[in-house]
């Protein structure tokens, strides 16, 4: 049997989902996002509620000016239905969907609705490092000042390869410079760098992550990228309980290297837009 509960407050609905919201910060960080500014009044709630399973399992949805959010602690097909009742299609054509990858693709193609994928993520988080990884040739180092310039082109290279709009090469040195300085931008060095990446520790997300991870395109499929996760992960855990990232989910090769080296996924988040 499955239960609607539909909430006429904001703070009725963060209360209700507290747990689950928290449980999974680097899945859920556009939907904390959104909450926040609800709550500030810079945006519109349209409608709050949740579905209820009978294992208990738990779905939300929230839906604010343009966008329709549905998050979920798993699939469950027979959700669907319930879903397709509630959430009113015929105004959201122009709308967003956001969360949960396999719900929204599913429900969409039950309502026969055609949709452009914008942007697919898959997030992984590790406790502990596979025993039997090995490592490829070469060591892990923290970038130096001397390397400045450099690092700032492959950096600006990375922007356009994962996001598509390449950024400029001023904001690009700035952004370098200050990841040298804290000393949370490592390099893997086999004679010369091959790939780069960097410590991260943002408050939304609450523990270690891994980012804007780079390998130059002559040292790919060399095992570079995923020892450098490897030893930064290493690294890591000393002090902490885990660490995080997320990928491209259409990038089989980095999502192979993550599950070697002992990362688990956790998630597949998506935004996509009616066609």
């Amino acid at each position: 049997m499955y239960n609607i509960k539909n909430f006429t407050t904001l703070p009725e609905f963060i209360e209700f989902n507290e747990t689950f919201i928290s449980s999974n910060p680097m899945q859920n960080i556009f939907l904390k996002r959104v909450i926040d500014q609800a709550s500030n009044g810079t945006i519109n709630v349209l409608q709050a509620f949740n579905v209820t399973g009978q294992n208990k399992q738990n779905l939300l949805v929230l839906i604010v000016e343009n966008f329709c959010l549905i998050y979920c602690e798993e699939y469950d097909k027979d959700s669907l239905k319930y879903l397709c009742q509630e959430i009113p299609f015929e105004r959201l054509m122009n709308f967003w969907f956001c969360g949960d990858k396999e719900t929204i693709e599913n429900l969409l193609n039950l309502k026969n609705l055609k949709f452009a994928i914008d942007k697919h993520l898959t997030i992984y988080k590790c406790e502990n490092l596979n025993p039997e990884f090995k490592i490829s040739s070469g060591k892990m180092r923290l970038a130096t000042i001397s390397e400045h310039n450099y690092l700032a082109n492959l950096s600006v290279d990375f922007t356009k390869e994962y996001d598509g709009n390449k950024e400029s090469l001023n904001n690009m040195k700035l952004l370098v410079a200050s990841e040298i300085k804290t000393k949370s931008l490592y390099v893997w060095e086999n004679n010369k760098i091959c790939t780069i990446a960097v410590e991260m520790n943002r408050k939304e997300i609450g523990s270690p992550e891994i980012g804007q991870l780079y390998t130059i395109p002559s040292q790919r499929n060399k095992g570079f990228s995923s020892s450098l996760v490897y030893k930064l992960t290493e690294k890591i855990l000393e002090k902490n309980n885990s660490c995080v990232l997320y990928t491209h989910g259409e990038n089989p090769a980095s999502n192979r290297a993550f599950l070697k080296v002992g990362y688990m996924k956790t998630g597949d988040y998506i935004r996509c837009q009616i066609e």
